[in-house]
């Protein structure tokens, strides 16, 4: 998966997006 900064639902999934 590509790294989605500016999808909230996604950051919280990935572990590579810190803006949870």
């Amino acid at each position: 998966m590509k790294r989605m900064g500016s999808s909230g639902s996604l950051g919280g999934l990935l572990p590579v997006c810190p803006n949870s």
